[in-house]
């Protein structure tokens, strides 16, 4: 199996993450004149915000080198560069009229800074820019941070969630998805569920009652808040004594102390699912403070990547990381 992170599309490795825009680039009649030029386009058009852009390039043909200076960029210069174009298509461009240039050109540019070197490759086909490598980013995109000792164990909870899931069968569920909720400091599992959706469970005592909400993030964000005190149904029927017999949550968790009474219910909380959770659950995972997801196979609606990316979007007030393709053969088969 692959893991993969779940990341905003602003690290895509596409021409769309780039946000290419029309620029004008002229070349020079003579080299000696580079310095000078480059003074006076830094004082009187300055790249403000996009000094990633390399304001030269050389150019090698059959006919010999050039170098080639990027005057303007819409992304600062939308007028002049507006004018530039009306003037090549007129035939005339003042920018000729000048002793320093010869040759004008609409080249496109990237103006948005390259997050990954896959971008930075990308984006220099286009016109020379620089990359400062995030290695964090990087570790998320390739996985790296993560060694082989960390790989055995998200496999093995992935392996607790699928086997929660098939504890169920006999139960018929909705879905057969399993969820192991674990606790990333001691690396504890706290809770294991699956989907309760057509199965009827103790809400009170001596009241069982099937609830079409009860997916099993849901249920498990439920049974996290048990372990704190808290909690909304009682499950009685159906708790098991051990992680990944089916319904089960443990006490003795290091959430459950005086010190992390103020935290929110899943801070610090690892998540794996069988399968991509819904926008429902994703959010209330998001609202939890969930620390991190993993989850199996991909679902077309769910908010983890296939129809949403609720974990990355900047306009929400919770951002944290998503993996997926955690044992997906076997959790596909589900």
């Amino acid at each position: 199996w692959n893991l993969t992170a779940v990341l905003g599309d602003e690290y895509k490795p596409c021409v769309g993450a780039l946000k290419l825009v029309d620029s004008v680039a002229c070349v020079l009649v003579d080299k000696k004149h580079a310095s000078a030029v480059l003074k006076f386009l830094h004082e009187n058009y300055p790249f403000t915000g996009l000094q990633h852009v390399k304001r030269m390039r050389k150019v090698t043909t059959q006919s010999g080198c050039y170098l080639q200076v990027l005057v303007f960029v819409s992304a600062r210069h939308a007028h002049e560069v507006e004018l530039v174009k009306s003037c090549i298509h007129d035939n005339k461009n003042p920018l000729l009229d000048l002793d320093a240039f010869k040759m004008v050109e609409i080249v496109q540019v990237p103006s948005a800074i390259p997050l990954t070197r896959e971008q930075f490759n990308l984006g220099k086909q286009y016109w020379p820019i620089s990359f400062h490598e995030n290695k964090s980013i990087t570790q998320l995109v390739d996985c790296s941070l993560f060694t082989e000792a960390d790989y055995r164990v998200i496999e093995c909870h992935m392996e607790t969630a699928i086997q929660t899931a098939k504890s169920a069968n006999n139960l018929q569920p909705a879905e057969n998805v399993g969820v192991v909720v674990v606790d990333s400091k001691t690396n504890t599992v706290i809770a294991t569920t699956f989907d309760l959706r057509n199965i009827p469970c103790e809400i009170t005592t001596g009241v069982n009652v099937a609830h079409p909400l009860n997916h099993a993030v849901m249920v498990a964000i439920d049974l996290v808040a048990h372990t704190q005190g808290g909690g909304c149904y009682t499950y009685s029927n159906l708790l098991k004594e051990k992680p990944g017999e089916g319904l089960y949550f443990e006490l003795l968790s290091s959430k459950n102390t005086e010190k992390d009474k103020s935290s929110y219910i899943c801070t610090d909380l690892t998540l794996y699912v069988t399968r991509e959770p819904c926008v429902m659950c994703c959010m209330a995972l998001l609202h939890s403070r969930i620390k991190r997801v993993f989850y199996g196979v991909e679902c077309q609606r769910g908010g983890f990547g296939s129809a949403y990316k609720l974990n990355a979007m900047k306009e929400l007030n919770h951002r944290f990381v998503v993996f997926k393709g955690v044992l997906e053969n076997k959790c596909a088969k589900l």
